[in-house]
């Protein structure tokens, strides 16, 4: 029952019962041991560069820093501690915006379009950077993936777009349906922001 402020920007995530954040240059992990918190430093990156963190399976938890200019993926296994970089990842998807698809074992991102840095179109894909499939999605607006309904095994998709005649930003949400390919809209007229649960 105990709440905790945490800063603006910070990110933060619980995985396999560790609480894994970032200060702003220092990726942390927290584990209780006995009664008492060991924080153990993950990875340090330069300030303001940790651009997104996913959870995956088993107790992986995907960070996204930007090195050098070029993004760079990090899986973080919370049970053993054990850093690994996936370049190949980091070639094919964004982490913004990605969410784990249990059903699939994959990951929906969007592809990067290479030439000057920007995203493309969903993918599922696995950890390796291999594009197993294409997700056929809704609208015409820019789609941002926000969470995975394990118990609908469904995707829910945020839609945002400036209307023509009033210059005002709109959003939509869309319900993908993984097994039968299609896609649902939930409201037309909702913005959840950037994340939800």
């Amino acid at each position: 029952g105990e709440a905790q402020a945490l800063y603006s920007g910070v990110q933060a995530r619980f995985v396999a019962g560790t609480i894994v954040y970032d200060d702003g240059s220092t990726v942390f992990s927290i584990k209780q041991e006995n009664g008492t918190e060991a924080a153990v430093e993950v990875l340090s990156h330069q300030r303001f560069q940790l651009a997104a963190m996913t959870e995956v399976s088993d107790g992986r938890l995907l960070l996204e820093v930007v090195e050098d200019g070029r993004p760079v993926i990090h899986a973080y296994h919370a049970r053993s501690g054990a850093l690994e970089t996936l370049n190949e990842l980091a070639t094919l998807c964004s982490l913004q915006g990605a969410v784990w698809v249990d059903s699939l074992d994959r990951l929906a991102c969007r592809e990067r379009d290479g030439a000057d840095g920007g995203v493309g179109s969903y993918v599922f894909a696995d950890l390796d950077g291999v594009s197993v499939t294409r997700p056929k999605l809704p609208g015409e607006g820019d789609l941002l993936a926000l969470t995975y309904i394990a118990g609908q095994d469904a995707l829910v998709f945020r839609e945002s777009w400036v209307n023509s005649f009033d210059g005002q930003l709109k959003a939509a949400i869309w319900a993908h349906d993984i097994q039968m390919g299609k896609n649902h809209v939930l409201s037309d007229s909702l913005n959840l922001g950037t994340s939800v649960v």
